[in-house]
């Protein structure tokens, strides 16, 4: 008879941790699933003398498929690949 009670109550406390961690996770997972809150970009101040590089690659990004044929904005990505792979870092 004492054997029976000593599992029982083994069984129960299992049941109640497992209940607890159960509870738990799901309140840790709502807390990280919360929207976490919008933090304000700061933007960079414009440049004294505007990039006309800069320009042209967003001019380019408003187009759809006619960038793909524009030789224009070909010449501008293939001058921000140069740029951008390009190891004289004095170049704006």
């Amino acid at each position: 008879m004492k054997i029976e009670t000593d599992m029982t109550f083994w069984v129960r406390l299992g049941a109640v941790l497992f209940a607890g961690m159960a509870v738990l996770v799901a309140v840790l997972d709502a807390q990280l699933r919360r929207e976490a809150p919008q933090v304000a970009v700061a933007t960079a101040a414009p440049a004294s003398e505007p990039d006309p590089l800069a320009a042209e690659l967003a001019r380019c990004a408003s187009l759809t498929d006619p960038a793909l044929i524009d030789a224009a904005c070909r010449a501008a990505w293939a001058e921000q690949r140069r740029r951008f792979f390009s190891t004289d870092r004095t170049a704006p």
